[in-house]
């Protein structure tokens, strides 16, 4: 897991400061949806790693709230 972790860090990363040097809209939209792939993949990565610490029987509760979490964010940024 630490790999993927790795690698969607560092994309999450160079993406966030490569959108300061877009001189178009269009690029700006191109970064920011590679962005949000990229935060995606980071996600559920996050997750897994958190719930590795977690005791066995609590593993079921806590991802469910760790995904409802998650919708209720795009809630609110709606």
């Amino acid at each position: 897991r630490k790999g993927p972790l790795i690698l969607s860090n560092i994309l999450f990363i160079v993406f966030e400061m490569t959108t300061s040097f877009c001189n178009i809209y269009e690029q700006f939209l191109g970064l920011c949806t590679l962005f949000g792939i990229a935060m995606g993949g980071l996600y559920g990565n996050c997750t897994a790693t958190a719930l590795k610490d977690a005791p066995h029987e609590a593993r079921g509760i806590l991802s469910g709230m760790l995904k409802q979490g998650y919708a209720f964010g795009y809630l609110l940024a709606s």
